[in-house]
């Protein structure tokens, strides 16, 4: 059975990140799922920057970065416990709602994987909803691109 163990980190380089945190799931020694997540306020520019614009207060808001689980811990209720205890956390920090971004592919993207499964059903279920106004594109370099291109990423909000 996977237990979950929360850490705060910073950076070692003097640069502060107010309120950031790595989440761990761990199978005894093994992480087996993780996420890294911080308050906006002061944060990630970019990010701050969208939820400014479109008039948001973004002192309230904890961004999840990307969780993850490796598949074969998926559907046994670990993922619900998972994000329990972030948003548990969230709110012990005083923030009132979090906020997540998911890339936004085609059906037949080519780096699919053949078993994927979209997330949005858990994502609904546990009160989070999507920002329809609110699609952001972000560049970074496919692992199938010479280049740097442009990515839809979708952001998903929920009061706490």
């Amino acid at each position: 059975m996977a237990r979950l163990t929360t850490k705060s980190a910073t950076s070692r380089n003097s640069l502060r990140i107010k309120d950031a945190v790595i989440f761990a799931v761990c199978d005894g020694e093994r992480i087996v799922g993780c996420d890294t997540s911080s308050a906006l306020g002061g944060n990630d520019e970019q990010v701050t920057a969208w939820l400014a614009a479109a008039g948001y207060d973004i002192d309230r808001f904890f961004y999840f970065r990307g969780m993850v689980l490796l598949a074969e811990y998926r559907g046994h209720g670990i993922g619900r416990t998972f994000c329990d205890h972030r948003e548990a956390y969230v709110r012990s920090r005083g923030y009132s709602h979090s906020a997540f971004c998911s890339v936004i592919r085609p059906a037949n993207h080519p780096l699919k994987p053949a078993n994927y499964w979209p997330l949005d059903g858990f994502w609904l279920k546990r009160g989070y909803r999507k920002v329809e106004h609110l699609v952001v594109s972000v560049a970074w370099k496919d692992v199938d691109e010479d280049q740097e291109t442009e990515h839809p990423m979708q952001f998903w909000m929920r009061e706490l």
